[in-house]
């Protein structure tokens, strides 16, 4: 089967694509994977950070509910309650990541909703038996007991009393551990100051101390009941969050082995990716070497081929052929090298007979080369004087043009000073303008202000003069105050006099001493601080006439502003027309240094021309010198090329069937008539250049 080289190198580059694009697609494969995988384990990762998150939660919760066992309070209740509150967002979110465990979030919902209920009703409980011993039945049980004390201690009964201290010793027992036994203790001796009161108490005494002791009994009962309430309250609520803290635990786990199982499966894929990937690698490179191997044996062969036939031909022997296998590009390149070497042959045998002919023609064209040299020489002379008369006119022109570009830029100068100094004329005036107005706006704040200073002296004065007549009502006060105390005096005087029956009038009266003192004290104060303010309103009434003596000095210097800016317009105006006069005089004398300089550019225009038709002359003949110099060179070299190439030609061999050397004798001759063509017209242009020369000159 002959496959060309494009072929060959087609297949391997399809299968080097084929292996690639399998490679490719299982790395796409293995990252599509991979990102699944730790998706998921992310995920698993913050279900993970959520639980232990609730447990914080958890042990912050009971914390704050242990702390209100202790201390119980509003505040603690609330703690606990936002801690819950959050606890179940927590729960609610780990459920909504949809990680397959919705059964152990539903049971931490419902035992956290359980912990909640539990809480709260031991709250309320704590709330009605009183959070401290004067609040809630606490406090009501304090109450009573404490009337009932009362009326005890009014008999003098010590062994009633001493029963009364027994009680309540047993009722702090009570309280501070709620027994049965400690209850039972309780009702025996409260029934035991009652039997003891109904012998000692009278009718209307044992009657109060009976419904006392009834109330009391009410809420020892009352309290005994939320009491056990509240055992059996914080037993459940323990146990309940006991049962949130190991369901948090067991989703914790769950978790866990979740996320490492991942990561277990994770590794094995990759391992399997992995094994994969290189088992195609190795079959890829064990296919590219194979075709790879084929293709450089069928290159490297042809190469071979190709050289030797390259070394014999270059040693001169132009009849060997290489031999040709197959149909590849490299058999196309051995037909056109044996076509090469037959084409070479050819022109080796024609240029044999064409240096013989060439050799002769060079020899002519060498003596008609030095006869025309001579004539151009003459002609390059007599160019080169006109053009130095047309380089010193050139010259001038040039210095009178650059005076007149300087006179030119002084004008430009002047102007764009002229300009300069118009527009910082007009910027000075808009400046100018704008002071006039802020000046204006200045003015009328000033006369504002002023008006305002006067209209606050004015106040400050009148609050001084109230000022006084506040220090003349502090006097009445005073005066009042004094009388009080001696009518106070004189109460105090009668009610000694009237003895205990006068008692609480003397305590009336006392107090009414004691206010009419403050009164006077106070009195004495507000004078003290009127009279301050009273001397401040004097040092600010000063100020301000100081005030008003400057205010009215600077509505002077605003005014005297406004007139020199006033002055400064005018001064302004003048200028913008002296400015407007120069650029007229400037616009004058630039019309007319443009009009002389476009008469100065004709003139060197017109030299300009002239200079570059001598030089364009003189470049002509001294191009035709050069050329018949090159020509004459030429002939020379061809002389010497035809020799060498007869030499070079003798070292190569032809076959038996070469052409013979003059076959193409009379196309050479043809040539020969082209060159002396050429040679002619050029001699008709040295001709022309030399009466060119001749009218210059004259």
């Amino acid at each position: 089967m002959n496959w060309t080289i494009k072929t060959k190198i087609a297949i391997i580059l399809f299968a080097s694509l084929i292996g690639i694009l399998i490679i490719s697609s299982f790395m796409i494969y293995s990252s599509i994977t991979q990102v699944h995988q730790s998706n998921k384990i992310k995920q698993i990762n913050n279900a993970v950070y959520l639980a232990q998150d609730i447990n914080k939660k958890m042990d912050t919760a009971r914390k704050n509910d242990q702390n209100f066992l202790l201390n119980p309070s509003d505040q603690l209740v609330n703690e606990v309650n936002k801690n819950i509150d959050s606890l179940t967002k927590s729960i609610t979110k780990l459920n909504g990541l949809g990680l397959g465990i919705g059964t152990q979030t539903k049971i931490l919902k419902s035992s956290t909703e359980d912990y909640s209920l539990s809480f709260n009703n031991l709250a309320a409980s704590k709330k009605v038996i009183g959070y401290t011993e004067d609040s809630g039945k606490l406090g009501a049980l304090k109450s009573t007991f404490n009337k009932m004390t009362k009326i005890i201690n009014n008999t003098n009964n010590e062994k009633l009393q001493n029963l009364s201290l027994s009680t309540k010793l047993i009722q702090t027992q009570f309280i501070n551990k709620p027994t049965t036994e400690n209850y039972n203790t309780l009702v025996e001796d409260i029934n035991k100051m009652d039997e003891l009161a109904n012998e000692t108490l009278k009718n209307g005494s044992y009657s109060n101390y009976s419904a006392l002791s009834i109330s009391l009994m009410s809420d020892f009962q009352s309290l005994n009941s939320f009491k056990n309430f509240e055992t059996s309250s914080i037993n459940s609520y323990e146990k309940i969050a006991n049962t949130v803290t190991k369901n948090v635990n067991s989703t914790i786990s769950i978790l866990t082995k979740e996320k490492n199982s991942l990561y277990q499966k994770q590794e094995a894929i990759q391992r399997t990716l992995l094994i994969t990937m290189i088992i195609l690698g190795i079959f890829v490179l064990i296919i590219l070497s194979l075709f790879g191997g084929w293709l450089y044996r069928s290159v490297s062969q042809s190469i071979r081929v190709l050289r030797k036939g390259a070394f014999i031909i270059g040693d001169g022997d132009l009849s060997y052929r290489v031999p040709i296998k197959g149909k590849d590009e490299f058999a196309e390149l051995a037909t056109s090298f044996n076509q090469m070497a037959s084409s070479m042959e050819s022109t080796m045998t024609k240029v044999t007979g064409a240096a013989e002919r060439l050799s002769s023609s060079s020899q002519n064209l060498a003596a008609i080369s030095e006869e025309t040299n001579a004539q151009a020489v003459e002609v390059n002379e007599a160019v080169q004087q006109v053009a130095i008369g047309a380089q010193n006119q050139a010259e001038h022109l040039e210095e009178s043009m650059a005076l007149l570009t300087k006179v030119s830029g002084a004008i430009h100068q002047t102007s764009s000073f002229s300009e300069a100094i118009g527009k910082q004329s007009n910027k000075a005036q808009e400046a100018n303008q704008q002071g006039l107005k802020v000046v204006s706006i200045l003015e009328e704040g000033s006369t504002q202000f002023l008006e305002i200073a006067k209209h606050l002296i004015s106040d400050i004065q009148g609050v001084a003069q109230q000022s006084t007549e506040i220090i003349s009502i502090l006097k009445v006060i005073k005066d009042i105050s004094s009388n009080t105390d001696l009518l106070a005096l004189n109460a105090a005087i009668e009610s000694a006099r009237a003895g205990e029956a006068g008692r609480g009038f003397e305590v009336v009266s006392h107090e009414i001493r004691n206010l009419a003192e403050r009164s006077k004290m106070e009195t004495t104060t507000i004078e003290s601080v009127i009279k301050n303010i009273i001397n401040k309103l004097n040092d600010i009434s000063e100020a301000a006439n100081h005030l008003n003596q400057s205010l009215n000095k600077q509505d002077y210097n605003v005014k005297q502003t406004k007139s020199a800016f006033d002055d400064i317009d005018k001064n302004v105006d003048s200028i913008n027309s002296g400015i407007e006069k120069i650029n007229n005089a400037v616009d004058k004398v630039t019309s007319a240094n443009k009009a002389l300089s476009s008469k100065l550019e004709e003139i060197s225009a017109i030299s300009e021309e002239t200079s570059a038709s001598t030089e364009h002359v003189s470049g002509s003949s001294r191009s035709q010198t050069e050329a018949i110099e090159e020509v004459n060179k030429a002939a020379q070299s061809l002389q010497d090329i035809s020799l060498i190439l007869e030499q070079e030609v003798a070292k190569f061999e032809f076959s038996t069937s070469q052409d013979d050397p003059l076959v193409n004798m009379e196309e050479d001759a043809k040539n020969e008539e082209q060159g002396i063509e050429q040679l002619a017209h050029l001699n008709e242009e040295i001709a022309i250049t030399q009466e060119l020369s001749d009218k210059t000159k004259n």
